[in-house]
């Protein structure tokens, strides 16, 4: 299913791209932006690229970020990985995370220079597919969304009886389900 997604993804953000015909050459550079841990996997080519902002669920880290970045980038998408708890310098756990953290996200893709900011996507998986549905819900600047085994509501974070989310330093409204100890 969530290949699907992916080439779902690659087949939307290509109709204006074109089809590439051989994997592409790519590099990866840490991102210094503003408090963003993530990771950024750029496409050797000569004009500006789509681009989407991957991260995983409730594991938190950057892994299933970079994972999206060594399958997208070959084929000419720019892949922002994304963490957004469990890494160093962010939450520790998935309880109140700021949905203002993915909108610099998007800032730092708009202004890059090798990102095409009219072709800017998100892709998350399980707890991480609710900020997906949340960003692009609240920034017009998403274009294209994929959310794998995705939920239809918010909930609260893994450890607090509160939202997993915060807009504008209050709660999005969730649903109650069982905390991690």
């Amino acid at each position: 299913m969530i290949r699907f997604s992916i080439v779902v993804l690659f087949v939307f953000m290509s109709v204006t791209f074109g089809a590439v015909a051989d994997k592409l050459t790519y590099d990866v550079e840490k991102v210094e932006y503003k408090n963003l841990v993530a990771n950024i996997y750029l496409p050797r080519v000569q004009s500006k690229v789509p681009a989407v902002i991957a991260f995983g669920g409730s594991e938190g880290g950057i892994d299933a970020g970079n994972a999206n970045g060594e399958m997208l980038a070959p084929h000419g998408i720019a892949v922002l990985a994304l963490a957004f708890f469990n890494e160093k310098g962010l939450p520790s756990t998935l309880d109140q995370i700021p949905l203002e953290y993915f909108i610099k996200a998007i800032d730092y893709l708009s202004a890059h220079p090798a990102v095409d900011a009219s072709r800017i996507g998100i892709v998350g998986g399980s707890r991480g597919s609710e900020a997906v549905f949340l960003v692009s819900s609240i920034d017009d600047r998403i274009k294209s969304v994929v959310a794998t085994t995705p939920s239809n509501v918010a909930w609260y974070g893994l450890t607090k009886p509160v939202s997993a989310w915060m807009l504008n330093g209050k709660e999005i409204p969730a649903m109650s389900l069982a905390l991690d100890s």
